[in-house]
């Protein structure tokens, strides 16, 4: 299961290092041994090459085309695609692929109530219902709804993590043809934060109508870009402190222990246009 959350590593890898048409080649030739393998080991071939397909192929082959479009510029320099689009369209994606997937899935629920009554009425029943067992049911019976937004937020991350992950190694071989990191100047389109603000207004006024999980859900995955700009923001700010290296350990500790930090920060995301703590910074140094 660990080296899964990796699988898009060798195909950013071959993108970003080698170009679109070698991606695409080498992307066909993942999903047909993806799928050999499954149906030699007598599972579902097309269910799981059409999966595999849509969850790694596909997103890395069109971000990476997109990655790599460029234009010189007067002074000499490369102008490579804008980071904040490329998070832009993987948002997007994502979204479009929760509704693909429940269009023609019977069996993916993107609201997560069905899942959520069948789970936590199980956990109802175990061990006469024990207090900690219900304590339980009653967190699954609230999260499940939005376990969809949930697990696919997770998996953009992964998607952005092995981006970068690819980049990095593509530098220590001197094979990077984008030579902007995913994670500089991330400026996030507007229809972005418009798409965020609607879904979240939708999701507060709706609750736990079925339109209402689906906006939640939606907010969730838009969410990501922001919190990667801001999460770019704190970088940019200990960057400028001399231990600032130093500071960002015990600041993805702090994180990963009290998670509602998450919320901050892409608070700080969605603000930072207008308090441009970045731009101040810059201009510090310039000075």
């Amino acid at each position: 299961m660990f080296v899964g959350y990796f699988s898009h590593l060798p195909l950013f890898i071959i993108g970003l290092g080698f170009g679109v048409y070698p991606i695409i080649i080498a992307g066909g030739v993942a999903v047909l041994a993806v799928s050999v393998g499954i149906g030699v080991a007598g599972g579902p071939v097309l269910q799981t090459g059409l999966s595999f397909f849509l969850l790694n192929t596909l997103p890395v082959v069109f971000l990476v085309r997109q990655a790599l479009l460029n234009r010189s510029e007067s002074s000499k320099q490369v102008a490579w695609y804008p980071s904040g689009y490329l998070l832009a369209w993987l948002a997007v994606f994502a979204i479009i692929l929760q509704l693909v997937m429940k269009v023609f899935s019977a069996d993916f629920d993107i609201t997560g109530l069905n899942n959520a009554d069948s789970i936590a009425g199980a956990l109802n029943n175990l061990a006469n219902s024990s207090p900690e067992t219900r304590k339980i049911a009653a967190i699954l019976k609230t999260l499940l709804p939005y376990m969809p937004g949930i697990m696919t937020a997770s998996w953009m991350l992964m998607v952005i993590i092995n981006a970068a992950i690819g980049q990095s190694v593509l530098r220590i071989m001197d094979r990077n043809i984008r030579q902007v990191a995913w994670t500089d100047n991330i400026e996030l389109p507007n229809f972005l934060l418009l798409t965020l603000a609607v879904s979240g207004v939708l999701a507060i006024s709706l609750g736990g109508h079925p339109v209402g999980i689906l906006a939640s859900n939606i907010a969730i995955i838009l969410a990501i870009p922001f919190l990667l700009k801001g999460l770019a923001t704190v970088h940019l700010l200990c960057a400028k402190h001399q231990y600032g290296a130093l500071m960002l350990g015990p600041f993805y500790i702090f994180v990963i222990f009290f998670p509602w930090t998450i919320l901050f920060i892409t608070i700080l995301g969605i603000f930072e246009p207008w308090l441009k703590l970045s731009a101040r910074f810059t201009k510090a140094d310039k000075k």
